[in-house]
């Protein structure tokens, strides 16, 4: 889980890598069965990576919800 007080994200209460990069590889297998495997891409787990989002629209919107 990520809190911001600040501009920077802050993660140090987030689940520990070895047992949330399992969870990880097991999320990303079962998006591949449930949508285009070929749309689905990932990286190496814990590994700095630069990233690049294009925004098609006007407005982004961030879907959230209590019920986790």
């Amino acid at each position: 889980m990520g809190t911001s007080e600040t501009t920077s994200p802050n993660f140090s209460s987030s689940m520990g890598g070895a047992l949330a990069e399992p969870l990880y590889h097991s999320m990303i297998e079962e998006l591949k069965q449930l949508y285009d495997p070929a749309k689905i891409q990932d990286g190496m787990f814990g590994a700095m990576m630069d990233v690049a989002l294009i925004n098609d629209g006007p407005v982004t919107i961030q879907i959230d919800s209590r019920d986790r």
